[in-house]
């Protein structure tokens, strides 16, 4: 939440002349509600539920560069699917610079609490060593404008493609 997963899928996707798609802006075209709607209504888990399913059936199309909810990856199962289709990319933003871009959003449910910058911290602890594991690549972002991030990945992505695989046989 707050990385600009969007922002550069978008940069990224144009760059690779792939499709985009940001599931929970899909998940919200569909439903013809807003996630935070969803998430009073059904509560996390019915979320959940809904952006599992979007997924399961968006994630088989090749050509194409998503952009997941942060709780996606959490699920064991969603996991493997990503890295049955394709690269599972973490944009590891430091937490002071996802606080800066989030202290005044509304839109956040996760968010919705006394105090949620502590949500946030405690959000940030659990889940940067699950993202950490789940890569395929760490990207170090935030400070830079999301073209330079988007233009780190596609180095990352050329040199995982060009490199030479080593037999130890």
């Amino acid at each position: 939440m707050g990385s600009g997963k969007t922002t550069v899928g978008r940069k990224l996707s144009a760059m690779l002349r792939l499709q985009f798609l940001d599931t929970d802006q899909e998940l919200e075209r569909r439903t013809g509600v807003s996630i935070s709607q969803i998430f009073d209504v059904e509560g996390e888990k019915g979320f959940r539920k809904r952006e599992t399913q979007l997924f399961e059936e968006v994630c088989p199309q090749s050509g194409h560069v998503f952009s997941t909810g942060g709780g996606l990856i959490l699920d064991p199962e969603n996991c493997a699917r990503m890295h049955r289709y394709g690269q599972v990319i973490y944009l590891k933003v430091p937490l002071e610079v996802i606080w800066e871009r989030l202290q005044f959003c509304k839109n956040r449910p996760l968010l919705h609490a006394d105090n949620p910058r502590e949500v946030l911290e405690q959000l940030y602890r659990e889940r940067d060593p699950i993202y950490s594991r789940a890569a395929d690549f760490v990207v170090r972002a935030g400070q830079e404008q999301a073209i330079q991030t988007a233009q780190n990945i596609v180095r990352m992505l050329d040199s995982e493609a060009t490199a030479v695989p080593v037999n130890n046989a």
